[in-house]
């Protein structure tokens, strides 16, 4: 009898052993399950149907990424799986223009799409242009999936053209920032005048732009592999990448170049054609905003020993970093046109001479700005407020998600292989680029010597973050080194090593956990993010 039971015991252990990524699964759901019936609480027949609708769009992923990685060890793969099952969660649950910006984005990607690559000035100084009525049935920061969805049968009316002239800002910006969203505009047009399966199609051609960059930066990085996939999946960059934001371009080639500019640098042969596609991405990147100029110094990282010639290595990069800069003065002083007061008592000359001739007192202004808010920038980055930034998250979302992103940027991130003097170069790109985005704000949006600076999210920063995984120091790499020999080889084999470029090793480390934390995560926010458009 006694044997018996050891021998069910046994058969236990070793079930649960074999299936323990299925049972984490299903304690997910469970708990996800669980905080639905506890948050969504109304009776009303529209609530109801959302909840069984979330309850089998969340079996269905957690079975799909369970299956993805038993199937696959590839990372990029199981990207591609996670994020076009969490895009479509995002997409369905946000509605048109519920994302900071969003409308004047989509109007200025829809004026592209009819031929207009530089907004009209309308007169007296009014940046705009004309557009068909009914547009967008809202122009809201808040609105309902009843509200939202009352406007479907809408058709685009170019009888009545109504006149748009908010959207000074995205003015502002290259059309090369919105050739994915225009592309879906322009091929929506061929089929259909609905007002709303216009606007989706330019939302949905952004995401697959972003979702393809991301991708193959996954592909591509001999390095911080899963820094790329955590900074892809954080529920603030999917809650980007569904929208028809320039901010989706800006996101996703930063990373796409840091990657490529790795690849480059350990890769033994590289084509002209190569150096071509570098090139093109990194001025594409540059002409997103001015502030991002200095991810020009990713070309130094390139290996001389990559070009055919010292003469060929000198003339790339100089004529690289130099053209960048010279197209994005040029389209500056195309665009001083649309410059305007965003608030009272701004004066943008003002400010810049201000910190000219009191640099102290402006360093003052950056440290207290900084040491104040940079918890919220943290929690705003991961995802604590979504929608127009007045939408609440759990912190099972984005709080939960700060311990992920801290493990792939400072844990499971090999940077040891990258040189000393590229990491000097990551960093430069990183502190430089914060510095330039904390000044423009300044600039634009706080009065004349203000004490802080107003304005600031942490949404701004996800170009930069991989770019602090590329040089701050590793956590894994500092115990290694603290450890006796004789412990050394375990933290070798630690489960957040990459042990090559390829693949995380799945055998040895079993990172399922993480996986299923990053799902979790992001339906806790798709959960707020129903709770408050439901209504």
């Amino acid at each position: 009898m006694l044997k018996e039971k050891q021998n069910l015991g046994s058969t236990i252990l070793r079930f649960i052993q074999k299936n323990l990524m299925w049972l984490g699964a299903i304690f997910f759901v469970f708990v996800i399950a669980f905080y639905v019936r506890q948050t969504i609480t109304s009776t009303t027949p529209l609530r109801h149907n959302i909840e069984i609708a979330f309850f089998i769009y969340l079996i269905l992923s957690f079975i799909a990424i369970c299956v993805c990685i038993q199937k696959t060890k590839k990372l990029h793969i199981l990207f591609l799986v996670f994020a076009i099952i969490l895009s479509i969660g995002y997409l369905i649950v946000i509605p048109l223009g519920m994302v900071p910006d969003e409308f004047a984005h989509y109007l200025r990607s829809f004026e592209i799409a009819q031929g207009d690559f530089l907004t009209p000035v309308l007169g007296e100084g009014t940046a705009g242009n004309y557009f068909p009525n009914h547009i967008l049935g809202y122009n809201q920061t808040n609105v309902t999936y009843q509200e939202a969805f009352s406007h479907w049968g809408e058709q685009l009316d170019y009888g009545n053209m109504v006149t748009y002239t908010a959207y000074s800002g995205a003015a502002l910006y290259s059309p090369l920032c919105y050739i994915a969203s225009s592309l879906g505009i322009f091929i929506s047009h061929l089929f259909t005048d609905n007002a709303m399966v216009v606007f989706y199609a330019a939302r949905i051609f952004n995401c697959i732009m972003g979702i393809a960059l991301i991708y193959f930066a996954i592909k591509i990085i001999p390095y911080a592999k899963f820094a790329v996939f955590t900074i892809g999946l954080m529920p603030m960059f999917l809650h980007q990448s569904i929208s028809a934001s320039a901010d989706v371009m800006t996101n996703a080639m930063a990373i796409f170049c840091v990657a490529f500019v790795l690849w480059l640098a350990q890769k033994e042969k590289v084509k002209k054609w190569h150096l071509a596609v570098f090139a093109v991405s990194l001025i594409l990147l540059t002409m997103c905003k001015v502030i991002y100029i200095l991810f020009i110094l990713l070309a130094l990282i390139i290996p001389n020993n990559r070009f055919q010639s010292k003469k060929g290595t000198v003339l790339y990069k100089v004529l690289l970093m130099f053209g960048a800069i010279f197209i994005n003065l040029i389209w500056l002083g195309i665009t001083t046109r649309y410059f305007g007061t965003t608030n009272e008592g701004v004066d943008i000359a003002g400010q810049i001479s201000f910190v000219l001739t009191h640099p102290f007192n402006y360093i003052g202004t950056l440290l207290r700005t900084i040491l104040d808010d940079f918890p919220s920038y943290l929690s705003n980055l991961t995802g604590s407020s979504m929608g127009w930034l007045i939408v609440p998250t759990s912190f099972w979302g984005y709080g939960v998600y700060q311990f992920i992103l801290i493990i792939a940027l400072f844990v499971v991130c090999n940077n040891k292989k990258i040189a000393t003097f590229h990491k000097f170069i990551f960093a430069a790109i990183f502190f430089g680029t914060g510095l330039l985005t904390l000044s423009a704000l300044y600039a634009q949006w706080n009065p004349v010597a203000s004490l802080t600076i107003a304005g600031v999210q942490g949404r701004y920063f996800i170009p930069i973050v991989l770019c602090l995984a590329c040089f701050a120091p590793q956590v894994r790499m500092w115990i290694k080194q603290k450890l006796p020999a004789t412990g050394s080889s375990s933290v070798e084999e630690s489960p957040l090593t990459e042990q090559n470029s390829e693949v995380i090793p799945y055998e040895q480390t079993k990172p399922w956990g993480l996986y299923l934390l990053i799902m979790f995560c992001n339906c806790m926010t798709l959960i707020d993010l129903i709770n408050h458009y439901a209504g």
